[in-house]
């Protein structure tokens, strides 16, 4: 077939530009390193991620992901629980700059990371008095009654 010369643009051309393109992204991701990684590792990285968020005056995003450790599932998938939706949706509005520094830092590329809400939410929010201190404290610890006892402590504070 002949090539004519036009100046309109045909599907083919269209088609064989867009095919240019993701041959040339997939091409970049080849080389990128896949080094295997520990839970310490994780950790570490999430704290040093968490700060920089700090410092870049994102304290929601801070909070978040300083609240509670994330858990490495399929040695490349990062999970991290939080409190609530709009905390997951502050988050995913920054999901580029979170990926690119988890990825770098742990030179993985193949590392993904899913945020979901806490499922135990009320046991965590509840506000405790003295009382329901000392009984928490106690499950943990029964020689908390006999020192109240023998000292005569008041836990109603």
């Amino acid at each position: 077939m002949g090539n004519l010369n036009t100046q309109n643009i045909s599907i083919n051309q269209i088609l064989k530009k867009n095919q240019e393109k993701t041959e040339e992204k997939g091409s970049i991701y080849v080389d990128r390193p896949e080094k295997p990684f520990s839970f310490d590792q994780v950790k570490m990285i999430w704290k040093q991620l968490a700060f920089k968020m700090k410092e870049n005056g994102m304290d929601t995003v801070y909070f978040a992901l300083s609240k509670r450790n994330p858990q490495v599932f399929n040695e490349i998938e990062i999970h991290h629980e939080c409190d609530n939706q709009i905390q997951i949706d502050i988050i995913q509005n920054n999901i580029t700059d979170i990926l690119d520094f988890v990825r770098d830092k742990l030179q993985n590329y193949t590392v993904s990371v899913v945020f979901k809400v806490i499922e135990n939410q009320e046991e965590n929010n509840k506000l405790l008095t003295g009382k329901d201190k000392f009984n928490v404290l106690s499950k943990k610890n029964a020689n908390l009654f006999s020192l109240q006892k023998t000292f005569n402590l008041d836990i109603d504070y």
